[in-house]
């Protein structure tokens, strides 16, 4: 018994600045994470970064090459659209039907400086077979100062294409005209007819 006591008389309580620092070590707040955590998701939000980047420059590429490739598109249509209008009819064999010079009426108005333009070139075309009605300068008094221009209605579709195949570096001008005439305006660049092409038929 007196033993026991002994041992318990060593046993000594804790002072009160120990059981404050105990307090203290487990209430601190304690680090959530180690650098190497920090550094890891560092490189980790990087790389969401850098992949989000990516895919928004993915994104604005084949934005702009839609935007082209519609662009492109529009355009074609427009050049279809003003062919088809223009009377260039295609058949179904991708032939463009003409007249035989016979059934063509012309009229060849000189519209440049030249003397005699239109005589010349009347008479070339008669003996290309066309149908010349008037060979004289133009009406209105105006100048063209390209190549040469043919001026038709909706009638004179067909005859305005086979005459185009004679003339060098023609150009078009469709208009509201009834008839079936055509018009050719000789112009300041003037550079003659072509040599005669071969007849053009569709099957």
């Amino acid at each position: 018994m007196s033993d026991r006591r002994e041992h318990d008389d060593t046993f000594e309580e804790p002072d009160e600045h120990g059981a404050e620092a105990a307090d203290d070590a487990l209430t601190r707040p304690q680090p959530t994470a180690s650098r190497g955590a920090t550094a890891r998701a560092a490189r980790e939000d990087g790389v969401i970064t850098a992949g989000r980047s990516a895919r928004e420059r993915r994104r604005r590429v084949l934005t702009t090459f839609l935007v082209v490739v519609l662009g492109a598109f529009f355009v074609f249509w427009y050049a279809y659209s003003y062919v088809r209008d223009d009377g260039r009819e295609v058949s179904s064999g991708g032939c463009t039907p003409g007249l035989e010079p016979s059934k063509i009426s012309v009229n060849v108005y000189n519209a440049s400086t030249r003397e005699g333009a239109a005589a010349k070139t009347a008479d070339q075309l008669r003996a290309r077979g066309f149908v010349v009605l008037r060979a004289v300068n133009e009406p209105t008094g105006r100048k063209y100062g390209g190549k040469a221009l043919l001026r038709y209605g909706q009638a004179g579709q067909r005859g305005a294409y086979t005459l185009s195949r004679h003339v060098v570096g023609v150009e078009r001008d469709p208009g509201a005209r009834s008839d079936a005439s055509v018009d050719l305006l000789i112009g300041q660049s003037f550079r003659g007819l072509k040599t005669p092409p071969p007849a053009q038929t569709c099957n």
